[in-house]
């Protein structure tokens, strides 16, 4: 390669929009041979080779033509990458060449070289892909007269392909002609059937290793779809002797002819009805020759047409040399078959499968008889094999010949049984298709009978009766029927051929069927359904299951039933585990059981019947999920009714109700339920149920005593046991008969199983017999027997059938059925068993015993009262109503007995302690109403006491941390939970007044258990006022007067109580004392709920009056809790009265009533202020004074008299005291109002005095602050400060006119002091500010305004915080003065602004954030502006431009810097606001801004410009320029011009005039240098940001222009701009093209032309963000012209 060419430029060359330039890159690449010569370092030459392997899909051919010249490319190429981009060209090429034009002789020649490269080239390096090689060329290799050359040349290149198939076929591809154009169809043709003729030849000789490959090369197009099909075709007309190359050809290629069909969608029915089997090599002749035919689909189908037709030749050819095999064993036929049966298009195919059924079967019968009984077949392919017999028949029937057609009749004839597989088939088509060959049959029976009767041969015919023809036609006439309903069948094939005559069949067919003949049809059908498989037969005895018992009399169902029975008791023994049941036959079995039980009178059948249904009975040894044990099982079990029961032998009965005791408990779900449903539906006497009881009951004496019997009466009854039931277990059977027992309530002569019942129970009291019936468990089961289980469940079961027989018997009953062994068993059955289910079962039935035998249970009562001591432990609610219930009998027998209770007392008290309490209530209330309701009180006395005295013991063995674990458990406690059940049985009459007598006897109690009690007393009182009576007869007023005596006694003996705990505080838990506490708390919130305001008042006074201090701070927190909640239950009460409800708890209201009493209690109050030398009851007293005046708001005199003592009070005191007082000062000020002006200055005075204290201010102006230097505040200083704001707060709201005089203090105080201005403190934050607004809001502005103004010396003092919130608090007052205000007041608060504003020049160092104040100031002005007037805004805005243009050094006639700054803040924030109403004073701003904006001349005043000398001093002045505060400036007054265009909508300012004036100066701006660094200046605004200032300022100035002679200039400004050598301006001239775009739109396209050069440029820009924005820029541009402009750059 020249080394004049680099990489870079070759590599942007083949990407390259020209195509000359593309296809000189490539040539290049081709001369040089620079991919041959590196091919041993492919790596670096990735990307080259994938731009080479683009161009191979370039539009231009020549281009691909210039990179098919390159040679080496396939040796560092991608492999399948180069070639499928060689096989796309070809696709292309050869469809270019298809369309022809001027492009096809350039097509030709490049797909020629795509076929030398890809063959000569590619395969040398890639010998691996030579398969996809030849797969690529196989679609060019039938020579077509457009692409004559090409296919020409593939054939030639298809020789050197190493590809077996190619190299093995002799290809002709060679020309005599001179010329290639004039070369004729026929020859071409003749080259084309050649080649077809070698390809078939190399396929025939090993089908199996082509048809794969052949196959997906078909796939590829339809030329290649139509080589592969003519190359099949041709094999199998090839002259052969050997037909058995052919045969596996036809094998191998069927499934790829399917395949390749249902990719074809033949268009009609009729394509290939001109094709015969005979002439298929013309055909495939013809076929040749239309390949140049457009329509390639349509020659493809024909061509598999006679493909079909030449498989069916094969076949046919090779079944008539081999006669002797079977067709069964030719499978390609039964898919031939299926497929043409089964195929969508099978109208095309009919004559295919006439042909095949015809000639390539042998047995044409007997080859489609195997279609109608195969369950895996599908319904369509069934009925188009019934459709096809169809046929036969019908062209049979109308045959003239007579041997051969007789032979045929006979074999469809024979079909009949078979065909009831269809006919009860559940697809109607099915069904319509075999009632189709039934009329068929019936023709062809018609003409057999015929012939038969000519010939003489009713001999031959074994069904010559004319009975069976008359039952083909009956059929036939039942084609609708039969075909809808799928049931029909069955039960019309039953009525016909049983004895009885139903309706459904007419009476007249009966008469010409007579018996004997329908037997002979039957026993015909069932003879030849037999043969079937287990499928076939199903369904052949299904249809025939109506017939009933007649099916038995055939020897082969009774054969067959018999043998399936044999072979499941050979599977259920182990015998013969390979013949297992299938499916079919397991329902075979089924039904045939269901056919057998349906007979009533068995006497026809043998022994060996019943034996079979014993046998089927049986499911031992079988898995209970076999569906071969379970399903005959089950049919036996639902078909057993009452009368084939009654009319089964004694014997045989025992034998079935054992075999239904076996199968009871069975592991089946299914088996268990059939049982249980079929022993409710039969009749069992109770005489046999003894016999099965004592069998059962011999059987475990025998395993248990062994030596006591004798060996051969033993073995007796071991047989007899093992004859019912078997090798099951002792255990298993008990408890299956006695669950049997117990369901079967119609039972006859119950009353005889009492004692054998009784006799089990006793069994199960000895250890001896339970003892063999586990030996005996043991030795025939692997498991063990769980025992407890065992005993519980039959205990159970014979408890409850004893109660279920007893309770049929009427009261007193004298039949000795029963004695008093049997209750003495009873009772010691029940004190020896621990199972609480079994021993309630036994008290139920002594229960149901006293009911029926009451003097039998009387002489036992002693007995049964202990056994019940014992059971009445018991908790769960069913015991208690066992227990209720047996109470309810026998304490009436008790009474009757003796009339002492003493014992019965002991008996009941003793058992109480595990007693549930629910059962407690109901024995106590017996006791209760002995000794009298009067004696409650004492009742729950001593069960209180008992507790404690039972509880103390526990207690004093644990430590102190688990004393409130338990003592909360006594109050679960029976002996609790009885008082309070007890109670609750009671009228509140009774047990509230003892509530007050429980809480006084307490104090009487010894020390040590004084705890205990309150505890519980104060549970228990917590408790019982919950009582829903005492609530609702608490609502009445009388009933609320009459407690309230009792009410306010109550609160003070809980008050009492609480405190004298509070005294042993060393010697109990204080977990202890918050749970006594909690409760107490709770008490009082429940009755101060429910007392009067004066019962209150008068409570609390009188405990304040209490000598103790502890007592006075309990009274004054309650009285402060109560207080508080005041406003809750208030709310509540008017929700209640909206909703018109009703609430118990009443607020406390102070009205005439109870005024006397409150103020009464403040007194008490004031006096404990004032007297009292205990700090906290102090504190307490000033905090309840305080919550009482913000809870009972009123004009009491009493609050006068306390504000002034409060007051005197401030002063003196430590903080804490002093911060309460003024709290409780504001809180009275807020309800007095006017009428706390009298104390206003002392209250003011020491209140500031105070805060002071704790407060400093920075500008020293109080000599009396507090020294701290520190920046934190102790929790004591803030509440100070807090106390003071808020009372200030209250004396604004209040006394707001007249806090004149103290204004300058407080706002001292809200504004200097740091602990208000500078966030120490969220709290004092949120209060000083509420107090700075309230101040704005509620003083005049007259008074507020002087001291606010003359603060701003101070304020700049004290730092930038307090000077903001100073003009914060401005800002606020201007908003709320009204228009005479403004007029009198804007001028001197403007004057207070600006002179502000100056404070950036001045550069104070007290001021940090100088930036925060000028916001705040800034914000001040553009308030007082949205109240003026445009009469007196223009003067204050020129004198504002004026203040901003001043010189501030006069010797060297410079202005301001940092004016300016602040001057265009304040105008951006006026056109923000003002927005249009501010644009007309741009005017004065123009001249500055462009100066400004400009190089040079911008800090010199206008007034001296003149005068200026040129030299030193303007160097000085330029180097000024390069400043931070020169960019923060050019940046506020660009945002303030885009403001302007924003607003400018009636260009007032933006005129020709104007756009011009300031277009180069704002677009000078792009290569304005950034300072170096920004930090000096905090608010100066970065790169990024002015940047995006500078774009949308040029964007929105051509937006507001609307003028195409103004965009022009400015458009081409921009663009110039972009040509600078740095980034930052072609980034800005970009974006602020793309901004005129995106905005302008349309309007933009006459800027187009001048933009594209431009863009031309910096598209090829090195920067790739240039680039990158110039394509966006571009896309764009093109979106809104609507075409492509690539070509113009």
């Amino acid at each position: 390669m020249p080394s004049e060419i680099s990489d870079a430029n070759i590599w942007f060359s083949l990407d390259h929009p020209k195509a000359v330039v593309r296809q000189s890159a490539l040539s290049k690449i081709a001369k040089s041979d620079i991919l041959k010569k590196n091919t041993a370092n492919p790596q670096k030459f990735i990307n080259m080779q994938d731009a080479i392997i683009r161009s191979l899909y370039d539009d231009d051919l020549s281009v691909v033509q210039a990179a098919l010249s390159i040679e080496g490319l396939a040796a560092i190429s991608s492999p399948r990458g180069l070639l499928k981009a060689y096989d796309d060209l070809l696709v292309k090429c050869t469809d270019i060449i298809h369309k022809g034009g001027s492009k096809a002789s350039k097509a030709c020649d490049v797909a020629v070289s795509c076929l030398e490269k890809m063959v000569m080239e590619y395969q040398v390096h890639h010998m691996e892909h030579a398969k996809d090689i030849a797969t690529v060329v196989f679609g060019l290799l039938i020579v077509h007269p457009k692409t004559l050359k090409v296919n020409l040349k593939a054939l030639e290149l298809a020789k050197k392909i190493q590809w077996d198939f190619y190299a093995s076929s002799p290809l002709v591809y060679e020309l005599t002609a001179p010329e290639v154009k004039n070369v004729p169809l026929e020859s071409i043709a003749s080259i084309n059937m050649k080649n077809i003729q070698a390809f078939a030849e190399t396929f025939l000789s090993n089908p199996n290793k082509h048809v794969e490959w052949l196959a997906d090369c078909g796939n590829r197009s339809s030329f290649s779809r139509t080589l592969f099909l003519l190359i099949v075709l041709q094999a199998l007309l090839i002259p052969t002797e050997v037909l058995d190359k052919q045969v596996n050809l036809c094998q191998v290629c069927l499934p790829a002819l399917k395949n390749e069909w249902s990719h074809i969608q033949p268009k009609g029915d009729c394509i290939g009805d001109e094709i015969s089997i005979d002439n298929l090599e013309k055909c495939i002749t013809e076929l040749v020759k239309h390949i140049f035919n457009n329509d390639t689909d349509a020659l493809n189908a024909r061509i598999l047409v006679c493909i079909f037709w030449g498989l069916l030749r094969v076949q046919s050819s090779y079944v008539k040399q081999n006669s002797m095999i079977d067709a069964g064993e030719n499978t390609a036929l039964d898919d031939l078959f299926m497929y043409f049966i089964t195929s969508p298009d099978n109208n095309i195919f009919q004559k295919h499968l006439q042909y095949l059924v015809a000639n390539c079967t042998g047995a044409p019968i007997q080859f489609i008889s195997k279609y109608l009984v195969d369950e895996g077949l599908s319904a369509g392919v069934q009925a188009e094999s019934l459709l096809v017999l169809a046929s036969i028949c019908s062209t049979c029937a109308l045959s003239e010949s007579s041997s051969m057609d007789e032979s045929l009749c006979m074999q469809l004839l024979r079909l009949f049984p078979s065909l009831i597989v269809p006919l009860s088939h559940e697809n109607k088509d099915v069904r319509s298709s075999a009632m189709k060959f039934i009329e068929g049959l019936s023709l062809v029976w018609q003409r057999l009978s015929t012939s038969v009767s000519k010939n003489g041969n009713n001999g031959k015919f074994p069904m010559s009766s004319p009975a069976f023809g008359v039952f083909l036609e009956s059929l036939a006439n039942q084609k609708a029927m039969i075909s809808s309903d799928a049931r029909f069948l069955p039960a019309y094939i039953s009525s016909m051929l049983s004895p009885s005559q139903d309706l459904m069949v007419p009476e007249n067919l009966h008469e010409r069927i007579d018996q004997p003949t329908k037997d002979a049809i039957l026993n015909f059908i069932l003879h030849s359904s037999l043969k079937l498989s287990p499928y076939g037969k199903l369904m052949v005895l299904s249809a025939l299951k109506g017939v009933g018992s007649i099916l038995f009399k055939a020897e082969e169902v009774k054969s067959l039933f018999l043998y399936l029975l044999d072979r499941r008791s050979q599977h259920q023994s182990g015998h013969d585990s390979k013949q297992i049941l299938t499916t079919h036959e397991t329902q075979i079995l089924c039904l045939l059981l269901e056919v057998l039980f349906a007979v009533e009178d068995q006497t026809n059948f043998g022994s060996e019947t019943f034996e079979a249904l014993l046998k089927a009975l049986k499911v031992d040894g079988l898995s209970h999920e076999d569906p071969v044990a379970v399903m005959p099982c089950l049919t036996a079990l639902q078909n057993l009714q009452p009368v084939f029961f009654e009319n089964l032998k004694n014997d045989t009965k025992d034998k079935v109700f054992g075999l239904l005791i076996s199968l009871f408990r069975a592991e089946n779900l299914e088996i268990r339920n059939a049982t249980r449903d079929a022993l409710l539906r039969i009749n069992v006497h109770a005489s046999t149920f003894v016999k099965f009881i004592e069998l059962v009951v011999a059987h475990g004496d025998e395993r248990g005593n062994p030596k006591r019997i004798k060996r051969s009466e033993n073995l007796n009854r071991d047989n007899h046991f093992e004859e019912y039931f078997g090798e099951h277990p002792v255990s298993s059977i008990l408890v299956s008969l006695l669950d049997i027992l117990f369901l079967m309530k119609n039972v006859n002569e119950r009353l005889c199983l009492l004692q054998p019942l009784c006799q089990i129970l006793s069994k199960l009291l000895s250890d001896q017999w339970i003892s063999g019936i586990v030996c005996q468990y043991n030795k025939g089961s692997s498991e063990t027997l769980d025992v407890p289980s065992f005993v519980k469940e039959t205990q159970q079961l014979v408890l409850l059938t004893l109660k279920d027989i007893i309770d049929t018997l009427q009261s007193g009953y004298q039949d000795n059925l029963l004695n008093n062994g049997n209750v003495n068993l009873l009772i010691n059955f029940i004190r020896s068993t621990e199972d609480v289910g079994t021993r309630n079962h036994g008290l139920s039935l002594i229960a149901s015993l006293a009911k029926a035998f009451p003097q039998l249970v009387s002489e036992n009562i002693i007995d049964l009262f202990v056994a019940i001591g014992d059971a009445v432990k018991q908790e769960d609610s069913h015991s208690q109503h066992v227990m209720e219930d047996l109470l309810s009998v026998l304490v009436p027998c008790w009474l009757s007995k003796t009339t002492s209770i003493e014992k019965l007392l002991q008996i009941f008290i003793k058992s109480l302690t595990d007693v549930a309490e629910h059962r407690r209530v109901t024995l106590m209330m017996y006791l209760l109403r002995t000794l009298g309701e009067n004696s409650l009180s004492t009742v729950i006395m001593y069960l209180l006491y008992t507790l404690i005295e039972r509880g103390s013991h526990s207690l004093s063995k644990h430590k102190k941390s688990h004393c409130v674990l338990s003592l909360s458990a006594m109050s679960q406690e029976w002996e609790y939970g009885l008082a309070v059940n007890m109670t609750g049985q009671c009228s509140y009459k009774l047990w509230f007044p003892c509530l007050c007598k429980l809480l006084q006897e307490i104090k009487v109690h010894q020390k040590q258990v004084l705890l205990p009690m309150l505890h519980l007393a104060l549970q228990f009182i917590l408790l019982k006022l919950q009582d829903t009576e005492l609530r609702f007869e608490l609502e009445a007023e009388e009933a609320a007067n009459s407690i309230q005596n009792s009410l306010g006694t109550l609160m003070e003996e809980v008050v009492l109580c609480t405190v004298s705990v509070k005294d042993k505080k060393g010697d109990i838990s204080g977990d202890i004392l918050k749970e006594v506490r909690n409760n107490s708390n709770t008490v009082l919130k429940i009755i101060t709920g429910w007392m009067h305001a004066s019962t209150y008042f008068k409570g609390i006074t009188r405990l304040l009056e209490h000598p103790e201090g502890l007592v006075k701070r309990k009274t004054l927190g309650i009285l402060c809790e109560t207080a508080r909640v005041n406003n809750m239950v208030q709310n509540k009460q008017r929700k209640a009265r909206k909703l018109k409800r009703s609430s118990l708890s009443t607020a406390l209201q102070v009205d005439k009533s109870s005024c006397p009493y409150f103020s009464e209690l403040c007194y008490k109050i004031l006096e404990l202020i004032d007297r009292e030398s205990d700090t906290s009851v102090k504190i307490a007293a000033i905090s309840s004074l305080e919550t009482l005046a913000k809870e009972y708001p009123s004009e009491n005199p009493a609050y006068s008299k306390c504000l002034a003592t409060i007051i005197s009070h401030i002063s003196s005191g430590d903080s804490v005291t002093s911060s309460g007082l003024i709290n409780t000062a504001g809180s009275l000020i807020n309800v007095l109002g006017s009428k706390a002006l009298p104390q206003l200055p002392l209250i003011m005075k020491n209140m500031l005095q105070r805060a002071h204290l704790v407060s400093c201010c920075p500008s020293g102006k109080y000599a009396h602050g507090s020294p701290r230097t520190d920046a934190s505040l102790s929790n004591q200083s803030v509440s100070m400060l807090l106390s003071v704001l808020t009372t200030i707060q209250v004396i604004v709201q209040k006394l707001g006119e007249f806090v004149s005089p103290y204004l300058e203090e407080i706002l001292d105080l809200v504004i200097l002091h740091p602990e208000c201005a500078t966030q120490i403190d969220s709290k004092l934050d949120v209060k000083a500010a509420d107090v700075r607004g309230l101040l704005t809001e509620t003083v005049p502005v007259r008074l507020i305004l002087p001291p606010l103004l003359n603060l701003y010396s101070s304020a700049t003092k004290c730092g930038d915080a307090s000077l903001s919130l100073s003009f914060q608090m401005l800002a606020n007052v201007v908003g709320t003065m009204d228009r005479l205000a403004v007029g009198t007041y804007h001028t001197k608060i403007y004057e207070h602004c600006l002179e502000a504003l100056d404070l950036r020049r001045q550069n104070l160092d007290s001021l940090k954030n100088i930036n925060l104040v000028e916001q705040s100031i800034i914000h001040t002005i553009i308030t007082l502006t949205m109240k003026l007037t445009e009469s007196t805004f223009r003067p204050v805005f020129l004198r504002t431009l004026e203040w901003a243009e001043s010189e501030v050094d006069q010797s060297t006639s410079k202005r301001s810097m940092d004016r300016a700054i602040v001057f265009y803040k304040l105008v951006n924030k006026l056109a923000e606001q003002h927005r249009s109403l501010f644009t007309p004073y741009f005017k004065y701003l123009l001249e500055g801004s462009v100066q400004y904006l400009s190089e040079d001349g911008v800090l010199i005043s206008s007034k001296r410009k003149k005068k200026a000398k040129l030299g030193d001093d303007i160097v000085k002045y330029k180097d000024s320029l390069s400043g931070q505060k020169l960019w923060n400036l050019r940046a506020l007054i660009l945002k303030s011009l885009h403001k302007c265009f924003l607003y400018d909508n009636d260009q007032k300012i933006l005129d020709s005039s104007n756009f011009q004036t300031l277009l180069k100066p704002i677009v000078s701006q792009f290569v304005a240098e950034p300072p170096e660094s920004l930090d000096s200046v905090p608010d100066a605004p970065s790169v990024e940001e002015v940047d995006e200032i500078l774009v949308s300022c040029l964007g929105q100035m051509a937006v507001t222009a609307r003028s195409d002679v103004l965009w022009k200039p400015l458009n081409h400004e921009v663009l110039m701009q972009t040509r600078s050598d740095n980034v930052r301006p072609k980034m800005l001239g970009l974006k602020v093209v793309r901004y005129m775009v995106q905005h302008l739109k349309e309007e933009y396209v006459a800027l187009v032309p001048e933009t594209i050069p431009f863009l031309g440029e910096l598209l090829e820009d090195v920067e790739l963000p240039v680039k990158t924005l110039s394509q966006e820029i571009l896309k764009e541009m093109e979106t809104l012209s609507g075409e492509s402009l690539r070509e113009y750059l």
